[in-house]
């Protein structure tokens, strides 16, 4: 039976703490899936040049589906497909609590500025933990939850099922879109989550658009801009949205909207028929992954920044940022690495594990501190993992 780890990377030198525009939740150093209610994917604290594994731990019997980290930095929540929540301490890796569900977690779970824990499952339910593990409310949605919740302000928590997207307080349905059916098309993609601009309008892709809600669930406006897949688009500071599109079509892009629905410029990735989730760094950039095994760094004005190659499909990848905008990720296949590199596109280390790591994005904690799921494999020691294997970016 495969096991599933968390392993924690370390910088123990120091930190370096940026401030800049950031969206909700900035209380908790990671609390939802892309790090915000924009997925940015921008962390606060700045990774190492040099690192080492403090600890790893085996506790999942299944895939671990995302992680999140609480409000003080001090414990980690891993959802997984074996229908357990996971808090695990921080320091050390050891288990302190996990509450089962009927069905699979699915998606990172979500944390609230005031330490609750929300988490979707395919027993059709959103449900809320109080800090300790114990149940706070459970919601019942019309199909499964198979994405990750966004927390918006006041601690709404906005989900979507099939065919619909709810917002959530205190266990009590505020809303729930009545644009299921648009243009004959479903509204709701499965597995693509929204995303919450700075004025809480909420921007969720459809089978083949990208759709703008207001705070109190009417529509807003609708973009066409293909098959948008599973992708969750990620928003910068500027306020523009990037979505991918084109899935499984072979014409993908990613293309930039403004916040009025307008069109501002759209960027072709390859004839290839996935892509990753985006993120925006800092300074602006938006990193997407390909299923030509590249990463690409793309200006705010759509033009090519670098490219870097990895070593498998980035079909389904996200990525984490530090504060001076060095990138984590890792690409979807066994035994791909743990990848570091810096803005400018070049490699800062990588981590060959030995085993599979998930396919969530590692998350950035306190100090620096790298968490990152994986697949049991051969066991991994307590070790200094420096590299400087060739430089892949053109």
């Amino acid at each position: 039976m495969r096991l599933m780890r968390i392993i924690l990377l370390f910088v123990p030198w120091f930190m370096l703490t940026v401030f800049y525009t950031t969206p909700l939740n900035a209380e908790s150093p990671w609390p939802m899936f892309g790090h915000d209610a924009r997925h940015t994917g921008r962390s606060e604290y700045t990774i190492p040049d040099k690192i080492k594994i403090l600890w790893n731990s085996d506790f999942a019997l299944q895939e671990i589906t995302g992680v999140s980290i609480s409000v003080d930095g001090g414990t980690i929540y891993a959802g997984s497909k074996d229908h357990n929540v996971y808090a695990i301490d921080a320091s050390d890796g050891s288990v302190l609590w996990q509450y089962l569900a009927e069905h699979e977690i699915v998606g990172t779970p979500a944390v609230d500025e005031d330490g609750n824990i929300y988490v979707g499952s395919k027993d059709d339910y959103l449900y809320c933990l109080n800090p300790d593990g114990t149940l706070k409310w459970k919601f019942k949605l019309i199909s499964d939850v198979i994405t990750s919740p966004v927390i918006a302000p006041l601690n709404i928590v906005i989900v979507p099922a099939i065919g619909r997207l709810y917002a959530i307080f205190d266990g009590v349905s505020l809303w729930k879109d009545k644009f299921d059916l648009l243009d004959g098309l479903p509204y709701s993609t499965w597995y693509a989550g929204p995303a919450i601009g700075s004025d809480d309008t909420i921007y969720h892709p459809g089978s083949s658009s990208l759709h703008a809600i207001n705070p109190d669930g009417s529509s807003k406006w609708f973009l066409d801009i293909g098959a948008t897949g599973s992708s969750t688009p990620t928003i910068g500071d500027n306020g523009i949205i990037y979505i991918p599109g084109g899935h499984g079509t072979g014409s993908n892009a990613i293309t930039a909207v403004n916040p009025d629905g307008t069109e501002t410029w759209s960027f072709a990735l390859q004839d290839m028929p996935y892509l990753s989730n985006p993120a925006t760094g800092p300074d602006g950039t938006i990193y997407i992954g390909c299923d030509d095994s590249y990463l690409y760094a793309i200006n705010s004005d759509g033009t090519l920044k670098w490219r870097y190659l990895m070593n498998s499909s980035m079909n389904g990848s996200s990525f984490a940022i530090d504060a001076n905008g060095n990138i984590l990720t890792v690409s979807q296949f066994a035994n791909a690495p743990l990848v570091a590199l810096d803005s400018n596109g070049n490699l800062k280390w990588r981590v060959f594990p030995g085993y599979e790591f998930a396919n969530q994005a590692p998350v950035i904690g306190i100090d620096g501190v790298v968490y990152a799921s994986s697949v049991k494999g051969s066991r991994v020691d307590r070790r200094d993992l420096t590299s400087s294997p060739p430089q892949n970016r053109t």
